[in-house]
């Protein structure tokens, strides 16, 4: 691990290249608005445009500087060679603990059994122990998770205990399932491995993990990069196809200037016990949901308070072997949006919390940002709109209606390529593996669907997050349910029912554009065309992906049997063994400071009418 000044050279590097990138580009927005007569909405254009273009300016030095990285062969951290996974130096006792609730019981024990297989089948297993940690409430649900674990007891008996715990007192959603674990059986183990109900990792990867906190005492968390895994439809192989594609370089870009003030992204990774006991005892936030209650996405913040008791958190870019599910379809892909959307507006309210390290208070500020975008992007679209059309009408300035700016054809090539170039980079970065892809050919040809893929579906998610925000601001909280698991398609009755509005959408403003100025129309193509395709992808998304694209390399062994099953056959009926002596400890509850202010005072107040929309519609 770099020592502290180094590291502090590398985000002063890392940010000048960020801010000068947003900064130039926002003097050529300057002059495109000045020769095109904007006149007064001349200021909030042009700071709507300097966060925006700072925003994918941020994406683009991340995979710029993974990119150099990993085609170097450098190591994020150290900018040496790759160093070899150290060796296990003493006997430990881990825990894998996958919280779940009201998940199917089968799907549960077959990605846990692939994992403990795997862990078998890889090496010597000691020291490894697994808890299903239940916060399900149906007894027929609590019946059928007892029994499969009960069978996973006797498949792996007299190599990897296996636990069940249920019936907790409710609260704290998984992060009081797993605080309430570590006060009861804490004790006993000196690491914790997080896993979701959708996790596997293999054998491999657990024991480096394990090794790494033995190497680096001062380590409290290291967080994987899991890769998705068994994409079948559409939306599966596009998100599985760019996160092996571009992933990696986003990834490694964020280890190289994070350092040891990485982020927690909640399963897939291994905690110190005691650091975590100590440090991330989390409190209720003042006041209801959304913006009160229990904290959802708890990994951004149990990262800032590790990180403020002094304890190192990394981001392991080269470990493999972790992998996950994502959403089969676009509704649940949005499901899944909007709960990270509150989760993440939460933590606005926590930048205050003393001692948090500036980084870690930066991660509060993105994370929000990364739904906050979508209503300063329609309300640019919606300004500019606005201000051209008063330009083109009051015809003050020289500039003749419709005429490009040269300025503004270079700050669309700019904007292309801090879009484009990721993807790009990411493309010319797997020429040594095309045949893994598919082929030259095919992979190529990946690389473009996906991007036309990514075009189209960018408005539609700038409108599903701008009703996200709206909602969240009016007070409706989202629900706490399983997601489903399951590839299934859409119907279309509820594609339209999505899809409609956004479509009605773009075709409204295409209408406006051409009424008023054609050239717009022109301009913002891609926005209301994929608006006015919104049911159609929603109707795809769910839809098998087509033959022979977006495909990604094998995955590993661990992943093959049952990733998207329901179930492994039925459930087998041996007695279930009771969890081990409890060791318990204190985890106390840390001082969080909430945000008070008119925000707090404005989201107390529901909008009439508006409902939650978790199930995004």
């Amino acid at each position: 691990m770099p020592d502290a000044p180094t590291l502090r050279r590398r985000r002063r590097l890392f940010g000048l290249l960020v801010l000068g990138t947003g900064g130039l580009g926002t003097l050529a927005m300057h002059d495109v608005l000045v020769s095109t007569g904007v006149g007064g909405l001349q200021v909030p254009l042009l700071v709507l445009f300097a966060l925006l273009f700072t925003w994918i300016a941020l994406a683009f030095w991340n995979a710029l500087v993974g990119a150099v990285l990993l085609w170097l062969g450098r190591d994020p951290l150290t900018l040496g060679p790759v160093a070899p996974v150290p060796p296990l130096c003493a006997p430990h006792h881990t825990a894998l603990v996958m919280p779940i609730r009201h998940e199917e019981a089968g799907f549960v024990g077959a990605g846990l059994a692939a994992t403990l297989e795997d862990l078998v089948r890889s090496g010597d297993p000691e020291g490894f122990e697994a808890f299903v940690l239940s916060d399900s409430v149906d007894l027929r649900v609590l019946g059928e998770e007892a029994a499969v674990v009960a069978g996973l007891q006797q498949r792996f008996e007299g190599s990897i205990p296996v636990h069940y715990r249920c019936g907790r007192e409710p609260g704290g959603r998984k992060a009081g399932n797993i605080a309430e674990f570590c006060r009861r059986w804490g004790g006993r183990y000196e690491a914790l491995v997080v896993l979701d109900a959708d996790s596997r990792m293999s054998g491999h990867t657990l024991r480096r993990l394990v090794a790494g906190l033995q190497a680096e005492p001062e380590t409290g968390l290291i967080q994987t990069v899991p890769q998705p895994m068994g994409a079948q439809t559409l939306v599966a192989r596009l998100q599985a196809f760019a996160a092996v594609v571009h992933g990696p370089l986003l990834a490694t870009g964020q280890a190289f200037w994070q350092g040891d003030t990485a982020n927690y992204w909640g399963h897939n990774a291994i905690l110190r016990t005691r650091a975590f006991m100590a440090c991330c005892g989390l409190p209720r936030l003042p006041g209801a949901a959304p913006w009160g209650g229990d904290i959802l996405s708890h990994d951004f913040v149990e990262a800032a308070l590790l990180r403020r008791g002094g304890w190192r958190v990394r981001l392991d870019t080269t470990a493999g072997g972790s992998f996950e599910q994502v959403p089969a379809n676009l509704a649940d892909y949005l499901r899944r949006e909007r709960r990270w959307a509150q989760g993440n507006l939460q933590h606005l309210r926590l930048l205050t919390t003393p001692g948090l390290h500036p980084l870690s208070r930066l991660h509060f500020l993105l994370g929000a940002f990364g739904f906050a975008y979508a209503p300063l992007w329609a309300a640019m679209l919606i300004l500019g709109f606005f201000s051209l059309t008063g330009a083109a009408g009051m015809g003050s300035t020289g500039h003749t209606p419709g005429a490009v700016p040269e300025t503004a054809l270079w700050l669309l090539a700019a904007t292309l390529a801090l879009l484009l170039g990721p993807k790009l980079i990411g493309l010319m970065l797997t020429r040594a593996r095309y045949r893994a892809f598919g082929g030259g050919g095919r992979c190529l040809g990946s690389g473009v669907l996906e991007i036309i893929l990514a075009l189209l579906l960018a408005p539609v998610l700038m409108v599903f997050h701008t009703v996200f925000i709206l909602q969240i601001l009016a007070g409706s909280p989202v629900s706490w349910e399983a997601p489903c698991r399951a590839d299934r398609p859409l119907d279309w009755h509820r594609c339209l029912r999505l899809g409609l509005p956004p479509a009605l959408l773009g075709l409204g403003w295409l209408v406006l554009c051409l009424l008023t100025l054609p050239a717009l129309a022109l301009w913002t193509g891609p926005v209301w065309l994929g608006l006015m395709l919104a049911p159609i992808l929603f109707r795809l998304s769910g839809q098998c992906g087509p033959p022979g694209l977006l495909l990604t390399p094998p995955e590993d062994a661990v992943t093959r049997p049952g990733c998207r099953e329901g179930g492994n056959g039925p459930p087998l009926p041996d007695p279930l063994r009771p969890p081990p002596p409890e060791s318990p400890g204190p985890m106390p509850v840390q001082a969080l400071i909430a945000t008070p202010g008119r925000l707090r005072r404005w989201a107390g107040t529901r909008v009439p009418g508006m409902r939650s929309h978790d199930d995004a519609g």
